[in-house]
């Protein structure tokens, strides 16, 4: 202890005794007051306390074992001083988690607590997590089968799975059908309700090329060529990418709607211009497609299956 230290202590003490003697004094000529007796534990109070915050702990010899108490079963424990109150509130976050022991730890819930001890809060999985749908096409309809648990809403994630086709946002419950070739636009498991069906119906057969020209009187084949298909069925189609293609590297895709009526026709051209193609009506142009003079193929293909297939040899004049 330090001479301040001393001194101070000393000072009160010696107050403590001063008042204690007047009190004494007085009880010879009237009895001992109540008021007397609170001033003086009054005083005591305040000589622990002082002696208490300003004194420093006592210094031991290295030699001086360390403090014991004895514990009510008679063994000696070593007695530790607790910390001050605002050092044990400045850890008690820190050490929250590594404190608790096994026994502690529970299965992680949504509630900002790392119940299971592993360093996370609300982790994937927890017991009362919601759970979500991946939303890849932002349509706000989940994927069925994309299941993530989670304790609070993420960004790509839905709280339903109804979408029939998550990686078109066209494609949702309660949009509009379109006549759009292949997307099941309403997810009600029918195509385009617009007076035809898809393409992906046709059977071999169903659609066949009828008649073409490879090689146009008067005009180039550049201006000239065409063919048509025929419908053999009693309903319509949408042709939105149907594939045709010869036994070559010829071939294209239709990019646009393009339906064929019951029993009906439709002429496919590389120039639609009537002006330019000899005055035939073409209901779609195709790109780098050419009909040889002198024999070729025509295949009509939905999703890799051939639904027709024609085959042409030279004409009598140039075999």
């Amino acid at each position: 202890m330090d001479r301040a230290a001393r001194v101070g202590q000393v000072s009160i003490l010696g107050a403590a005794l001063a008042l204690l003697a007047l009190s004494q004094s007085e009880s010879a000529a009237e009895p001992w007051r109540p008021s007397a007796r609170a001033a003086v534990a009054a005083e005591a109070a305040c000589f622990r306390a002082a002696t208490a915050t300003a004194a420093p702990a006592a210094r031991r010899m290295p030699s001086e074992p360390a403090p014991r108490a004895a514990s009510a079963s008679g063994r000696a424990l070593r007695l530790v001083l607790p910390a001050s109150t605002s050092a044990r509130a400045g850890r008690s976050a820190l050490l929250a988690s590594a404190a608790r022991g096994p026994a502690q730890c529970a299965p992680e819930r949504c509630d900002g607590v790392d119940n299971d001890c592993d360093g996370e809060i609300d982790e994937v999985g927890a017991l009362d997590c919601t759970p979500l749908y991946e939303d890849r096409d932002g349509d706000l309809f989940g994927a069925p089968g994309s299941v993530r648990c989670t304790c609070e809403a993420e960004r790509g994630l839905s709280a339903n799975d109804y979408d029939c086709d998550d990686g078109d946002a066209r494609a949702r419950p309660g949009a509009v059908e379109q006549c759009d070739g292949e997307i099941d636009n309403d997810c009600d498991g029918e195509f385009d309700l617009c007076g035809a069906v898809s393409r992906q119906l046709l059977q071999p057969g169903d659609v066949v090329v009828q008649r073409f020209q490879e090689r146009p009187a008067g005009l180039i084949d550049a201006d000239g060529e065409w063919f048509e298909i025929a419908n053999r069925t009693d309903r319509a189609f949408e042709l939105m990418g149907l594939e045709l293609r010869d036994d070559g590297v010829d071939r294209f895709r239709i990019d646009r709607s393009l339906v064929i009526p019951p029993r009906g026709r439709l002429v496919l051209a590389r120039n639609g211009d009537p002006a330019t193609n000899g005055g035939r009506a073409v209901d779609y142009v195709y790109p780098d497609f050419i009909l040889s003079d002198f024999g070729d193929v025509i295949e009509i293909v939905n999703r890799g299956q051939v639904i027709d297939r024609l085959r042409y040899g030279p004409r009598p004049q140039d075999r």
